[in-house]
Formats: C-alpha cells, structure tokens, sequence
C-alpha cells in the first residue's frame, strides 16, 4: 500500500466528483473502491486494474478495512498540527533517519 500524493488525490477526488451513485452509500463505496485500485501495489505495480475489480473482488467489510489501514498509514506520515509537539518531533526524528533509496 502506498500513499498518494497531493495531486493524485485531487485527480480522485475529481473522479469521485463525477460519479454517477443512487447515493451516498454507494458513492463512499465507490470512492473507497477507487481510491484503492490506486493506492494497492504489489511490487511496484498495481494490483487491481480498476474500481470495479477491487468491487468484484473485495466485500464490502474488507474494502472498507483496508481504507482504514491507508488512514491510518496516511495519518503517520502525515502528522497533524494538533498531534503533541513531542510526537512530532519524534517523527521528525524517525523519518531523517530512515534509509533511503539509492
């Protein structure tokens, strides 16, 4: 699972806009639905080839627990301004760090 960036989240927040839904449920399913084909990779490459294959695929309790765990994981790296300064600064720490790639 990764997370996506600023602009790809407006693009799906854009696509999600444009849903044709009979209401609300169904367009948070869809919603969620697409914002997994997006953010569910597996070696690099995505795991499903689009929303309604992660629809086909997934029940509506196991789409609704992975959007959980992006929460969450979106939460982490993505520290509020109310989170506690001393956790803040521990991230900080944590992600200066970290090893990188190359």
């Amino acid at each position: 699972m990764r997370l996506l960036s600023a602009r790809e989240t407006l693009a799906l927040r854009r696509e999600i806009a444009q849903l044709d839904c009979a209401d609300e449920e169904e367009r948070a399913l869809r919603a969620n639905a697409a914002l997994l084909k997006k953010c569910l990779t597996e070696s690099g490459e995505a795991v499903f080839a689009n929303a309604e294959d992660v629809e086909n695929a997934l029940s509506i309790g196991e789409i609704n627990a992975l959007v959980e765990q992006y929460a969450l994981l979106d939460g982490v790296e993505n520290p509020s301004c109310e989170d506690g300064r001393e956790r803040v600064e521990a991230l900080k720490k944590a992600w200066s760090t970290r090893p990188t790639n190359g």
